[in-house]
């Protein structure tokens, strides 16, 4: 059995799901939640003293398909460095697999990706990821319509429970995360079970870009309440997100939903490494927007790059500095929860955001979300 994350609940607020606690990896290295990972540049060494001071987790995610893992046994340092660069000494160093099947791995494969995803990880193993279209298959032969295969996603469970029997065989001083894709919920009960047989206390869960308080709100209910009533109480886990969705067809602003899973139960979240799915039309003109975070009003502000960069004052703002921007000023957020939780009625202190006024729906499905897990 791997070695367990400390976790303790230090404050939680009275209505909504929003707590903070103290997370001790078996390093030493520790945070309090809620907050917000970053993801590291090409080269972690620009990142400068002051900031690493606010710092917690890095999110390191390297995407690995069949060609790649079979690079591993001719060239595995190679692979190595292009995920250990962007370490970050004094954080956690989060590095999440992410896998891109197009064909099954072989008990050979799994070996090896087992072994390398063990040699390159710090304290913690993440369980791999998969691409959702690993889960889908054509329904017919006219190739019109993709569904669920039980046999694919069986296979990843069972990957799954192969890569930490060849750790564990071998030897394991390290913590595991359970990852969690949002898939048909009872391959995700075999999931949990498999994890609770390990004794895993903390999970990944990979939204896949979808946004788990409106499109996905029912699958992501079910893996806290099987959590919290099969697995293990949720005042003593710690549950991280990656992949979160938020709407992104509004003109002028969208709300941060990624932001807004705080208040329903989710301690830290990550980045973005799965492509939102969206591909702009050929035969028309496309400009790419820039989503600037507003902490005051729970909101990405829409606009073109050109202008986001007379309101932000930043000099040829592209795609990384625009994401550092927003990690910090989330981070910054974050810091400010910690300091009112068990303090101030944290469903007021979203009251007085008046974006988020203009849909109670999703203020009252927050509201209502404590009570019913």
């Amino acid at each position: 059995m791997s070695s367990s994350i400390r976790i303790r609940e230090r404050k939680r607020d009275d209505d909504l799901r929003i707590s903070q606690k103290e997370i001790r990896f078996p390093n030493g290295l520790s945070f309090e939640t809620p907050t917000k990972s970053f993801q590291a540049p090409y080269s972690a060494r620009k990142y400068d003293t002051d900031k690493l001071l606010r710092l917690n987790i890095n999110e390191v995610s390297k995407r690995f398909d069949n060609d790649t893992i079979e690079k591993l046994v001719y060239d595995n340092i190679a692979i190595r460095k292009t995920i250990t660069r962007k370490y970050v000494d004094g954080a956690i160093n989060l590095f999440i697999p992410h896998l891109r099947l197009y064909n099954k791995l072989d008990n050979k494969d799994i070996r090896i990706l087992s072994n390398f995803i063990y040699s390159v990880s710090k304290s913690v193993v993440v369980i791999p990821t998969v691409d959702f279209s690993f889960f889908k298959e054509w329904k017919d032969e006219n190739k019109t319509q993709k569904i669920y295969s039980k046999n694919n996603i069986k296979k990843y469970v069972d990957m799954v429970k192969e890569i930490m029997v060849e750790i564990n065989s071998v030897g394991n001083g390290k913590s595991y995360m359970g990852m969690i894709p949002l898939m048909p919920l009872p391959y995700i009960l075999n999931l949990l079970s498999i994890y609770q047989e390990e004794g895993i206390n903390s999970f990944i869960i990979d939204a896949g870009t979808r946004d788990i308080l409106s499109a996905s709100l029912f699958e992501y209910r079910m893996i806290l309440s099987e959590i919290n009533k099969n697995v293990i109480e949720l005042h003593d886990s710690f549950i991280y997100a990656a992949n979160l969705g938020y709407g992104l067809f509004e003109k002028k602003w969208t709300i941060a939903d990624d932001f807004l899973s705080f208040y329903a139960g989710v301690d830290a979240f990550g980045g973005t490494f799965k492509s939102r799915g969206f591909q702009p039309d050929p035969q028309k003109p496309y400009t790419p927007r820039a989503k600037i975070f507003s902490k005051e009003e729970y909101i990405y502000n829409m606009s073109s790059y050109k202008q986001a960069e007379e309101v932000l004052n930043i000099k040829n703002l592209n795609r990384i500095k625009l994401r550092s921007y927003n990690e910090n000023e989330q981070i910054n957020e974050t810091l400010n929860l910690k300091q009112k939780i068990g303090e101030e009625n944290m469903m007021e202190y979203l009251y007085h955001k008046d974006r988020l006024q203009e849909d109670r729906l999703k203020l009252d499905r927050l509201r209502t979300f404590a009570s019913q897990i």
